[in-house]
């Protein structure tokens, strides 16, 4: 039987203000915590550098998305596209009014007439519905 990569988010037992800070995708919680401490940018620094006060949780419902993205070994997830798709967001993002996707501090905006995101499109009572998009 072939192992598949599951989903795990990291953050500190006891969290100041956000749950989570870190993903990655790993075989095992056995592999995920350790992965997540080598490799992740900020859980150190969240954890005031005490191994032992970070949390690491499994998130199945995220776990498809390493195939999805291509994914074949245990990282630590640093694209932005894919934690947007985990509902990650930057401190003051809008969300869509469709999907409840974040904006991505503006890689993704949202249509300032229907709150909606460009991969959700514009309903028909959108001002902006139809028009054709500018390439740039």
């Amino acid at each position: 039987m072939t192992k598949k990569l599951r989903c795990y988010f990291a953050g500190h037992r006891y969290p100041d203000e956000y749950p989570y800070v870190e993903a990655c995708f790993a075989y095992s919680h056995k592999e995920a915590k350790p992965l997540l401490w080598r490799d992740g940018s900020e859980i150190k620094a969240v954890c005031d550098g005490q191994y032992f006060d970070m949390s690491v949780k499994h998130q199945p419902e995220h776990d498809g998305l390493a195939a999805k993205y291509g994914i074949t070994n245990p990282r630590v997830i640093g694209d932005d596209k894919l934690l947007r798709e985990m509902g990650w967001s930057i401190e003051g993002d809008s969300r869509c009014a469709n999907c409840n996707l974040a904006e991505y501090d503006g890689e993704y905006p949202l249509c300032e007439h229907c709150d909606q995101c460009e991969e959700c499109g514009h309903p028909h009572d959108c001002p902006e519905h139809g028009k054709a998009v500018e390439v740039s």
